[in-house]
């Protein structure tokens, strides 16, 4: 699958673009859902995994009294335009940018060092979001959050609709539709509980949708009158616990391969793929067991 909600964030304009449509995206809907979830009380340590030109970072710190921020991107030009808006809000030593390709680096943040982390639709951009989200489990501290915001898949005419609404023609939007909504709400949450988080919860807000989870036991201290769905807490078995960084093609070899969201495939214990360099789809019988062995379809 290729990575079309991806743009060339070295172009300028494309940088200018999705920092003037940050107010639609990250509105007052969004931040009544994200404030519920996540409760009033202040985060010292706030991180944004996919952090871009760094609008939600001067947000949120005003919103949880935050006395540092940290914002990973893999666009340098993204990095620029929020320490360009970061720049006097903070002392310079409490501000930390880094750049990190998701697919293929580590995050190399110290254990335990952020008590609010975020990411805003990034987990349907990158090959291995569980293995992303494992890495942020690491970064969180005890008793601190993670929440996730991104679409989710199950009804391609409302995304459809979304989309033109906010500009995007109807050809368009249908050809983003399996990218941009690659992940179910169950799938977000599982992400989050097999890696480890507790109580995860979750609002959606029309094809989007809000899911926090914590790092132990502290109840959330949303408004008991919020809309949520909550989670066992039971890890289920599932392929998203499965490591899949190294999955190759047993076609052509190649690691440029993506996950195909199959639910009666994933609820037997299998995990389709795609290849994008061939176009060969495949799968794993017995992820549980973490001895792949590969077939072709």
């Amino acid at each position: 699958m290729s990575d079309l909600g991806r743009a060339d964030w070295s172009d300028p304009e494309r940088v200018k673009k999705l920092a003037s449509s940050y107010s639609q995206r990250y509105g007052p809907v969004f931040w009544m859902a994200m404030q519920k979830l996540t409760g009033g009380q202040t985060r010292t340590t706030i991180g944004d995994f996919g952090c871009g030109p760094g609008l939600f970072l001067v947000d949120a710190l005003s919103k949880y009294k935050a006395k540092r921020v940290v914002g990973i991107d893999a666009s340098e030009a993204m990095l620029k335009q929020a320490s360009d808006l970061l720049q006097g809000k903070l002392p310079e030593k409490d501000i930390i940018l880094k750049t990190v390709d998701f697919d293929s680096s580590m995050l190399g943040l110290t254990s335990g060092s952020i008590d609010l982390a975020f990411s805003g639709f990034l987990l349907h951009e990158i090959r291995n979001p569980a293995g992303l989200v494992a890495q942020v489990f690491e970064s969180v501290a005890d008793s601190g959050l993670y929440a996730v915001y991104d679409f989710v898949s199950g009804n391609m005419q409302a995304f459809v609709d979304h989309m033109k609404k906010n500009g995007m023609n109807d050809v368009e939007a249908r050809r983003r539709y399996p990218h941009m909504c690659r992940h179910s709400l169950s799938d977000l949450e599982r992400m989050l509980v097999n890696a480890g988080f507790s109580r995860v919860e979750s609002s959606v807000i029309d094809v989007r949708a809000v899911v926090v989870g914590i790092k132990g036991k502290e109840q959330m201290l949303h408004d008991d009158t919020t809309p949520v769905r909550t989670m066992s807490e039971e890890k289920h078995r599932s392929p998203w616990a499965h490591d899949d960084s190294e999955v190759k093609c047993p076609r052509c070899g190649s690691e440029n391969v993506s996950r195909v969201v199959d639910s009666w495939a994933m609820s037997r214990g299998i995990q389709v793929y795609s290849c994008a360099s061939c176009g060969r789809k495949f799968y794993d019988r017995g992820l549980d067991n973490y001895q792949p062995t590969y077939s072709e379809m």
